[in-house]
């Protein structure tokens, strides 16, 4: 969120050729904290945590193929980075001048200069979001290319993350070293050290801005959810109607965070409600063809979850609707009933999910009766809860019960596409202790 960025968009979207092949926007929400941008003791001991993040990282990538020149410039990268952080230790603790050497006063010299630039890089950014000045910006830009028709909320750009092994480089220079040290935060980073300050205003302003210029959203995907509580997301009065309208030509709707939680919340009722009515509210559209919802960023450990987030599949009826990936907690009755109004014709991925009532071997069957011959999507991945929990290591093992990518073929997945006629969460007890028998002879 800066003024460079916006003018690198402001140039496509004026070009006479690129602008009119541009059909996605990605809208990289990083940030620059108030936290860290308030004070010369508040940025450096977050970017020394991080930068040992990144150390950790070096050492667990080492193998044998790596040669001897890489590991020596990654050598001299820690020691720099080591020779930073006791130069910021002394300044902390208000040793004496007269006790510092060139290169501690160079050090210090460079983290404020570091400070500073953090400094101004925030208030340009809190102007931007406030006056909302970046909304603005961004839609007049998109209305400009006439098949930008999609968004991708992020919060990470991974070009810039690329450049993360170069840092062996960077330390070598001050100016590099500086760029490095004032990078804007991730929401996962935020999360990690207890930061709420993150553009979550963002998510729904923009689009609202578009849809007053006259765009009609086709695809929204947020890869993005707030760390401080999901209440930030849900607007209300006019704003909740405008939004709502603004999702009205929406095909496909992606809720899917990437970042693994690492808080927990304290009541996690009020937050699954407050994530559902923004869901629901975005997809409150009978254009909708494919939903992709991942709920289970709410829990740091799935398996504690005690509350469904299925009762989203069930906020409407969506006439429209082609596939569905879910990833949360759920109820065999909340599917029954999302099959009894889709009657077969959406396709089902099961991702992640925690079954906290039923049983597996009922879903596989209902999925099984709702999925159209010959389809390689529906099916299940890495399931959770019910009998899953109490089956052996060698049973999971047979029946491939945490394939982890939801093209992946398995045998649940073979049973649910009518590959196979034997239900492997009914039959795989009888598979395992036939298999010992065998054996025992």
């Amino acid at each position: 969120m800066d003024s460079s960025s916006l003018a690198r968009l402001d140039q496509v979207s004026r070009h006479p050729l690129i602008a009119k092949g541009v059909r996605s926007i990605r809208i990289v929400l990083d940030f620059y904290a108030a936290e860290l941008g308030e004070g010369f003791y508040g940025l450096f001991p977050y970017f020394q945590q991080k930068m040992w993040r990144v150390v950790r990282e070096w050492r667990s990538l080492e193998d044998e193929q790596d040669t001897e020149r890489n590991e020596t410039a990654r050598s001299a990268a820690i020691a720099r980075i080591g020779n930073l952080f006791a130069s910021w230790y002394k300044f902390a603790m208000q040793v004496p001048d007269s006790y510092l050497d060139d290169q501690d006063r160079a050090d210090i010299q460079l983290l404020r200069r570091a400070q500073d630039l953090y400094c101004q890089a925030y208030l340009e950014q809190q102007q931007m979001r406030f006056s909302g000045d970046f909304s603005r910006a961004v839609a007049k830009a998109i209305a400009r290319m006439p098949v930008a028709r999609s968004l991708v909320f992020t919060d990470h750009d991974k070009f810039v993350e690329r450049r993360s092994a170069s840092l062996t480089e960077d330390t070598e220079s001050p100016g590099l070293l500086i760029a490095n040290i004032i990078r804007p935060m991730t929401w996962c980073d935020a999360d990690i050290y207890r930061i709420s300050s993150e553009p979550v205003e963002q998510l729904t302003q923009i689009p609202l801005v578009l849809h007053r210029a006259g765009v009609v959203l086709e695809n929204i995907n947020y890869q993005v959810a707030p760390c401080g509580g999901c209440a930030r997301l849900v607007v209300h009065g006019e704003d909740h109607t405008h939004l709502k309208a603004a999702m009205q030509g929406l095909k496909s709707f992606t809720f899917w965070p990437y970042a693994v939680r690492y808080s927990f919340l304290a009541d996690d009722d009020y937050e699954l409600r407050q994530l559902m009515e923004f869901v629901s509210t975005c997809t409150d559209t009978d254009s909708i063809q494919d939903i992709s919802v991942n709920m289970a960023f709410l829990w740091p450990r799935l398996e504690m979850a005690r509350l469904s987030a299925g009762s989203l599949l069930l906020t409407r009826e969506w006439p429209r609707l082609r596939r569905i990936r879910f990833r949360g907690t759920l109820r065999f009755s909340e599917l029954r009933k999302f099959y009894a109004w889709s009657r077969g014709q959406v396709e089902v991925f099961l991702d992640h999910v925690r079954l906290i009532s039923g049983s597996w071997a009922d879903v596989l069957d209902i999925m099984r009766e709702n999925t159209r011959a010959g389809t390689r999507w529906s099916g299940i991945s890495s399931a959770r809860g019910a009998e899953y929990d109490n089956m052996s290591y060698q049973q999971r093992l047979i029946g491939s019960f945490n394939v982890p990518y939801f093209d992946s073929i398995c045998i649940c997945n073979t049973y649910i596409r009518g590959l196979q006629p034997f239900n492997p969460f009914r039959y795989i007890g009888e598979v395992d202790n036939g298999s010992s028998d065998t054996d025992s002879e």
